[in-house]
């Protein structure tokens, strides 16, 4: 998750001096934790830079706010999968629903 990419905090990336996005890390193992990444690519190749923010440069109390709890990514990953079923039965009910129609009025 994007936490800041604003110039005031802009960190330059060690393999191609190119800014770095402020993220948060998603990782069970590194849950939280934020991190500055590099999206810098080269035609099909892409920079690999990244580097852990340091006990100096944690996150204000405002990123804080604004970071997303993972489990509850993963719960409205979860509803939007469910409703997108929900949807799919839903239009295959009324397909269904037209073609039954129609069977009864090819029969008048």
């Amino acid at each position: 998750m994007l936490i800041s990419s604003s110039n005031t905090e802009a960190k330059r990336c060690q393999h191609c001096n190119a800014e770095m996005a402020k993220l948060i890390s998603k990782s069970e193992r590194n849950l939280g934790r934020p991190y500055w990444k590099c999206f810098t690519t080269y035609g099909a190749t892409r920079c690999s830079g990244y580097e852990w923010v340091t006990a100096a440069n944690t996150p204000n109390e405002s990123d804080i706010q604004n970071q997303v709890d993972v489990k509850d990514l993963n719960a409205y990953a979860e509803v939007i999968r469910i409703l997108k079923a929900i949807h799919k039965i839903l239009l295959l009910l009324l397909v269904i629903s037209f073609l039954n129609l129609a069977v009864k009025l090819m029969k008048k």
